[in-house]
């Protein structure tokens, strides 16, 4: 079975021969923004003979400093370039794909004009993959690891429980890890039945064109949905500003991007008298930017305040509400509006974050502050706020996955390891 493939291309954009990195800024060049993964024995088609073009070759192959330091790739792909030689050729011809790789296509006009846009829609039409399909059976690892959580979730599990799947921190790159992220909860969710999904944010990098970042978040959106609702609060990287990116989105504009009613919002489960409340804490718009706008400090209150009587909440965010529960800012914008502001209900089972890429509880509230460790595959201790628990991890082992089965039984929330790390048990004081 073969798909085909239609090829995408980004206005002013061209790819370093050298590096492999993409470079903007040139009304000569298109490239596909996006890496394409070519099979085996694929075949690109090109259908217009205005345009040349070259390809780049990117082996897969992860490099381990991008998950035993603090590095991120450039162009969020965990490939290995491999540059050629001639570095002034273009092909006009149809190319054969030999083996497995990832590729991207940069093109220019054949009589060297700049290109217009009229251009932009002939190169959208011009160059089809045509990619044989193969198919990958599940991990062992992945089945056995979901059953290991899955029994011991169930030891846990009350009649009045609720079973929810909590991850964060994914940073999609190309040649990653979330297809077994993906698989393991799919795998999971058949054993367990979540009644939700909820992702503390950070689903990509935020290095890449606006389109791209939209397509690998979309990407994982529509997976997690097909598994079980998804609840999403956005990261710092999902604004889409790192390292300089000048495709930078707005609180609102991140609404739209990720399918949020609004940037802080809530969602109630009736049956186990639960809110849980999803706040904003990232705004690239402010000289502060990590923290809480006063818009929504003002609307946690409303929502606090409708709570029905002998109803619990969580509060679920990407940023832990006070500065020293993280290393990367000295402040955070009204953080201890919103840590005061909590404090004052008696109804708060936990505050959850992610950000941190470890495991963290802070009980120096009348609440736990609980912090999650990354879906990604990372290990190192640098960077770590005081009293991080961060697991090892390796790839292509139990260790590689990481995310929590949370069983949450009245006042008790057990959150039950799939992957790397260890189980922990709160119940509140």
């Amino acid at each position: 079975m073969t798909e085909n493939i239609t090829l995408k291309f980004a206005m002013g954009m061209s790819v370093n021969r050298q590096t492999g990195l993409e470079e903007r800024g040139s009304a000569r060049y298109m490239s596909s923004p996006r890496f394409y993964k070519a099979n085996g024995g694929a075949r690109l088609d090109a259908r217009n003979r205005e345009f040349e073009y070259f390809i780049a070759i990117y082996k897969p192959i992860i490099e381990e400093r991008y998950i035993y330091t603090f590095d991120y790739q450039e162009n969020e792909s965990w490939t290995v370039y491999e540059p050629e030689g001639d570095y002034d050729s273009f092909w006009r011809e149809d190319h054969m794909f030999l083996s497995d790789v990832y590729f991207r296509i940069c093109i220019r006009r054949i009589d060297g004009a700049d290109f217009s846009e009229g251009d932009l829609d002939e190169a959208n039409r011009a160059f089809i993959l045509n990619n044989p399909v193969s198919v990958t059976p599940v991990k062992t690892r992945i089945i056995d690891e979901a059953e290991r959580a899955s029994d011991r979730a169930r030891h846990f599990r009350a009649a009045d429980s609720l079973v929810i799947a909590l991850l964060a921190d994914t940073h999609y790159v190309v040649n990653g890890t979330w297809p077994d992220t993906a698989e393991s909860l799919r795998q999971t969710h058949k054993l367990t039945g979540f009644r939700a999904i909820i992702h503390l944010g950070d689903l990509t990098d935020g290095m890449v064109t606006a389109e791209v970042t939209e397509e690998y978040a979309r990407l994982q959106i529509e997976e997690l949905n097909s598994i079980a609702p998804l609840y999403l609060t956005p990261g710092n990287h999902d604004a889409n500003y790192f390292r300089g990116n000048s495709d930078v989105f707005s609180p609102e504009k991140q609404c739209e991007v990720y399918s949020l009613p609004a940037p802080s919002y809530y969602t109630d489960f009736a049956d186990n008298r639960l809110r849980f409340i999803f706040l904003h804490s990232y705004d690239p718009m402010e000289t502060e930017r990590y923290g809480f706008r006063e818009e929504d400090v003002a609307w946690l209150k409303k929502a606090l305040d409708s709570v029905p009587a002998g109803w619990k909440v969580i509060v679920f965010s990407h940023i832990p509400p006070l500065a020293e529960l993280q290393y990367w800012s000295k402040t955070i914008r009204s953080g201890e509006k919103v840590s005061a502001l909590l404090d004052g209900y008696k109804n708060i089972l936990a505050y959850i974050h992610g950000h941190n890429h470890t495991d963290t509880v802070y009980t120096g509230l009348s609440f736990p502050v609980i912090g999650v460790g990354c879906a990604k595959i990372e290990y190192f201790e640098a960077y770590k706020p005081p009293g991080a628990r961060t697991a090892k991890r390796a790839l292509n082992s139990r260790t590689q996955e990481l995310w929590d089965i949370l069983v949450i039984t009245g006042d008790r929330l057990d959150f039950i390891r799939y992957g790397a790390g260890e189980d922990r048990h709160i119940q509140q004081r």
